[in-house]
This record gives structure tokens, C-alpha cells and sequence, in this order.
């Protein structure tokens, strides 16, 4: 152009760009300007020569009321294949997200972009004008940028807490672009999510909008129920995200799940490891879970599903199972207090929990399958149960009758073959229990229908003997000068208070035809044929035959079990026809019996021997 001269344009067509307006080329030697209008930017360009051949310049864009959305300071090198361009830029992205949006290179579900960018850029002006323009930037992004996105329904904001320099690449005419960043730190709001401060590492974004990053973030202080933990670290690998169409998607097949320091009811517990696949869009989030400790004794798999616009989800309990031969439940715990632990066995859970803006809904099942643990010196095995819950928040509270079995429970001597239902209670701390029937002492004991209240002073309930055979129940005294024959039934009411099991008048007999008692005693030998009533007794209980034998049954909180009997019947070896009307009292403290019984044997070994079977 001739030097001072003006050159005036009145539009400028480029593919895939705003209209470029009122260009104005002023051909000054010293300091040659551009001016034009782009949408409702001033845009004003000076380019200097150097002495080297090269340019220097200033590209500036300014809004109406004169705010500076763009400054670029540049060096033009001219070389064989074109010219290399660099310098140093300013970018003010809020005004410049309408422009962004008409070029594609940013999705319209951005509704806001809240950024300074400083840096340094390069671009390459290849002599081929079939070439594209190829753009890079090193910049930084000043903490407090926001992107606002909206998709269908659907919002999240993202605020940029702290990053490091942006690596960033744009061409042209396809306005594709690249952005990677080392590491960043971002927090997001909208869409119903409650998330921590997000930490990115390896970051890289396209046009489009497609990002993939590694992510860290941590929940402080959780508490669900009676589980409280600590902390919650979720490091996830490989998570994508893509925007297109109105829709966006987020995903991660590589997520390890860290709780710190779980604790169920104050008790500190092992952690399991958790890996988790995750994906969420503007419609829905769901996840699959898998966990287990160390060993394998406790694995499973849950699964959640949740719906962003109408608040509805699921979580899925899909299997969960603890094999006690390998975990044992006091090594579940890192602080086991108690004198009792579950160690060979099955427990299954399953859970079904959905809930909507408005209520929740809540199923559960769980199984237990031929456990066996102990209690002090009680040992159990083949213990198995099966309890189902539905909650609804419309509804009361819904637990379905449960059947529990127990193989054995060893307190001494053997109670066999223990087996009911039970029907929970929650909001009443209660348990209604029916069926209860066991085998003890070679007989069979059932109980009437009861209640057993937590909250209650007392509970009561009737026991009911039948077939009790009685030379078992003498063996359990050790008492080898005697023998006996036959078996009693009879009712046994039973108070329960507190820790202490209270009997007061229960009653027993025998059942038809009767039995034989016979004494066989060292220490009544001098007296079996003198004429005192010891010796009468003593006579008699060589070989009674009895048709009748009748106790009532009292045990006290502390433990005495008091027998108030009565026999009928005769001695053959006496006088057959002489009938003999005996009344004892056999009086013995339980728990000292008991103790006793389980000093001379080994309740590991009992359980061994019992599973081995």
C-alpha cells in the first residue's frame, strides 16, 4: 500500500468465524495499523519492522465500555517455509466465550468461562496456505476460574482452586484444540453432588469437549449408622469425560477406594480394600463395587444407581460374604475385647435400598450358614439363620420372621438340635420368638411363644420338657455309686433378669412306666443292715423300682438349682409288695457344676472334633 495510505474494507469472510467488520488498514511506515470489529469487539493490530527483517506488534481487543478481552505482544520471523510467530499473551475468556462458542471451539452447554490466561504462544504460517495453522501456548490460569455447564436439565460449575502452567495447542481452520496441565485442584457444585476439592494429575482436554485425568480427593469425618470413619481417599485412573449433543458422560473403570480408620459402634475394624467402576451423566450416576480384606475372608460386590433429575436410586448389597474359617470375626476387629468369636462358618448378606426425592425403601437379606465360634468355654457350630428387612419411610418398619438353627452349643454337656423363629422388633427393641425346640439330656425342650423385650426389667418364658432321660442328667453330677433308668417331662418357667435366669416352681415327672434307681454306695455299706432310717434308705435305694417320681424345680439368681422330690415305688430285693414313698432334696449350684464339667475338656478340641464329622 502506499506509504500513509488507508485501506477500507467493508466485510471479511472466513470459514467457521463471526464476520469480520470495518476493516481498517492504515499503511503508516513507522507504525502500520489494523483496525476492525469482530461481534462487538474493537480489534486493533501494529506491526513495526525490524532492522533484521523481522516484525514486531500488538494485537488488542477491546468491548464497548473498553475492557481488554485480548493482548497479544508478537515477534514475526520471516524463514524458507513462512514465518514463525511468538510473543507473549493476555486473555480475559468471559467476553470471549460467544466467539468460542461461534467457532466450536468450546460446546454451548458452557454457559459461563470465568479466566485470565498469561503465557507465552508460537504460531507457524506455513508458506502452503493448504496447511493449517498450528498454534502453542505455555500459560497460566489464575485461581478463581469458573466454567459453568448446563446440559439439558442438568448444572455443575467447576471452580479452579490451584493448577500448574497450561500446555495448550489450537489449529486452524479446524479450531481443534489441546490442553494439558500436570496437576490442578477443582471444585464442583450443581447436579445433587456433594464432592470434596478434586486433585488432577495428567490432565489433558480437546475440543469437543473430551478431558481424561487422574483423580484424587478425600471425605473427612464420614458416619453412617453405627459406622464411623475417618477418612475416605479415592484415587481414580483413567477417568474420561466428553461433552456432545447436549449430554455429558464421566467415567472410571480404575477407582481404588481407601477407608482410614473404619469403626462399627466404636470398635475399630480392618479395612477391606475397594476398586470401583464408575460412570455418571447429565441423567444418571451408577457405580460397581468390589471388596475384601486381606485373605479373601470377607469379599463382595454392591452396585449403585442414581437418577440426577429425579433424585431416584438404588444400591444394590449384590453378595457379600465373610468365610470365618479364614477371617475370624475377632480378627475383623483391631481392639477384640470379648470372650467369645465366631471361627468356622458362612455369613451372607444381600441389601436392596431405593429411595426418591420424596421417601426411601430398604430390603435386606442376610445368612448365616454353619457358624461356630464360642463363648468363654460355651462352644457353638452349625449355626445358620436367614433374616429379611423392608423399610419404607410411609410405612412402619417391616422385618420378616427369621428361622435360625444351631447344630450344637457346648456348655458342658451337649444341648442339640436348637432351632425357631424369630420375628425383630427395631423400633420396640424387642424379639417375638416361636417354634424354639432343642435336644437336651437325650429329651426334647420347646418353648412356648414369647417376647423378649431389651428394654424390659424382666422376660418370661415357659419351657417344656419332654423324654429327659435321667441317667444322663445323674451323669452330669458324676455320681458313680448310682444308676438310674428312665426319663421325666414336666414345665419349667423361666425369668430372665438382666444376666440372671431365675426358675421358681417349675415341675417334673416321670414318664410311664417309671424306672429304677439303684445305690451302689461304699459309704453306706456299714449301714445298710442296722434298723436306723438311714439304713431303710439306704436298703431301699439299692434297687428301687419307682412308678412315680415327681420334683419341683426352683434355681436362684445365684445359681442353686434346689430339687424337691418324691418317688413311689417298691424294692423286689425288700418286700415286693411293701410300697416305699421317698422325699430328697438334691440341692447343687449350676455354674460351679458347669465350670467343672468344662475344665476337663478343651472347646477348641469339641469344635474340632465336631466339624471334622
Amino acid at each position: 500500500a502506499t506509504p500513509g495510505a488507508t485501506i477500507r474494507i467493508d466485510e471479511v469472510l472466513l470459514p467457521d468465524v463471526p464476520v469480520i467488520r470495518n476493516v481498517a488498514w492504515h499503511a503508516d511506515p513507522v507504525n502500520p495499523t489494523l483496525r476492525a470489529t469482530i461481534d462487538n469487539f474493537e480489534v486493533f493490530v501494529t506491526t513495526t519492522p525490524d532492522s533484521d527483517g523481522a516484525y514486531r506488534g500488538s494485537l488488542r481487543t477491546l468491548l464497548p465500555d473498553d475492557t481488554e478481552a485480548v493482548m497479544l505482544g508478537y515477534q514475526l520471523v520471516p524463514d524458507q517455509s513462512g514465518f514463525l510467530v511468538r510473543g507473549t499473551m493476555n486473555l480475559v475468556l468471559e467476553p470471549l466465550l460467544p466467539v468460542l462458542h461461534a467457532i466450536g471451539a468450546v460446546p454451548a452447554e458452557v454457559k459461563a468461562l470465568s479466566s485470565t490466561l498469561k503465557g507465552t504462544f508460537e504460531i507457524r504460517l506455513e508458506a502452503d496456505e493448504t496447511l493449517p495453522v498450528d498454534i502453542r501456548a505455555i500459560f497460566d490460569t489464575a485461581a478463581g476460574t469458573r466454567v459453568a455447564y448446563q446440559a439439558g436439565d442438568t448444572g455443575i460449575e467447576l471452580s479452579v482452586i490451584e493448577t500448574a502452567p497450561v500446555n495448550a495447542g489450537f489449529q486452524y481452520p479446524t479450531f481443534d484444540w489441546t490442553a494439558r496441565v500436570a496437576r490442578s485442584a477443582v471444585s464442583v457444585a450443581g447436579a445433587g453432588l456433594d464432592l470434596p476439592i478434586l486433585h488432577m494429575r495428567d490432565s489433558e482436554c480437546r475440543a469437543g469437549i473430551a478431558c481424561r485425568t487422574d483423580l484424587h480427593f478425600s471425605y473427612d469425618e464420614l458416619a453412617i449408622g453405627n459406622l464411623s470413619i475417618d477418612a475416605v481417599t479415592v484415587n481414580a485412573g483413567a477417568v474420561r469425560f466428553e461433552s456432545r449433543d447436549d449430554n455429558w458422560t464421566v467415567s472410571s473403570t480404575d477407582a481404588q477406594i481407601t477407608l482410614h480408620d473404619p469403626a462399627l459402634a466404636g470398635r475399630h475394624v480392618v479395612a477391606p480394600s475397594i476398586e470401583a467402576d464408575v460412570t455418571a451423566s447429565n441423567e444418571r450416576a451408577s457405580a460397581t463395587v468390589d471388596f475384601s480384606t486381606p485373605g479373601a475372608g470377607l469379599a463382595g460386590r454392591a452396585a449403585l444407581s442414581h437418577d440426577l433429575a429425579t433424585g431416584s436410586g438404588e444400591f444394590t448389597l449384590e453378595s457379600a460374604a465373610i468365610e470365618f474359617d479364614l477371617l475370624h470375626l475377632s480378627a475383623m476387629f483391631t481392639d477384640w475385647p470379648y470372650d467369645w468369636d465366631i471361627t468356622a462358618g458362612r455369613g451372607k448378606a444381600e441389601a436392596d435400598i431405593r429411595w426418591t426425592a420424596s421417601d426411601t425403601g430398604f430390603a435386606y437379606a442376610g445368612s448365616a450358614d454353619s457358624l461356630a465360634g464360642r463363648y468363654a468355654d460355651i462352644g457353638f457350630l452349625g449355626a445358620s439363620s436367614r433374616l429379611e428387612i423392608d423399610v419404607d419411610s410411609a410405612a412402619p418398619l417391616a422385618l420378616e420372621p427369621a428361622r435360625f438353627d444351631v447344630a450344637l452349643v457346648d456348655i458342658g454337656f451337649p444341648v442339640e438340635a436348637i432351632s425357631g423363629t424369630a420375628t425383630p422388633y427395631i423400633d420396640e427393641s424387642a424379639v417375638e420368638v416361636s417354634s424354639l425346640s432343642m435336644t437336651v439330656l437325650g429329651g426334647t425342650v420347646t418353648a412356648d411363644p414369647f417376647r423378649y423385650d431389651l428394654d424390659a426389667d424382666s422376660n418370661e418364658l415357659m419351657l417344656r420338657a419332654s423324654n429327659v432321660q435321667l441317667p444322663l442328667m445323674v451323669g452330669l453330677a458324676d455320681l458313680e455309686a448310682v444308676t438310674i433308668s428312665g426319663s421325666v417331662s414336666g414345665e419349667i418357667p423361666v425369668t430372665i433378669r438382666g444376666n440372671n435366669v431365675i426358675i421358681d416352681e417349675g415341675f417334673l415327672e416321670n414318664d410311664p412306666p417309671g424306672g429304677v434307681i439303684q445305690y451302689r454306695g461304699g459309704a453306706a455299706e456299714g449301714v445298710v443292715s442296722d434298723g436306723s432310717q438311714l439304713g431303710i434308705v439306704t436298703r431301699t435305694l439299692r434297687n428301687l423300682e419307682f412308678d412315680s417320681l415327681t420334683s419341683a424345680v426352683n434355681y436362684s439368681e445365684e445359681g442353686d438349682l434346689v430339687l424337691k422330690m418324691r418317688l413311689k415305688g417298691i424294692n423286689p430285693d425288700v418286700d415286693p409288695t411293701q410300697p416305699v414313698i421317698l422325699k430328697l432334696n438334691v440341692e447343687n449350684n449350676v455354674p460351679q457344676m458347669l465350670r467343672s464339667l468344662q475344665a476337663t475338656r478343651s472347646i477348641e478340641d469339641v469344635l474340632a472334633r465336631k466339624l471334622s464329622k
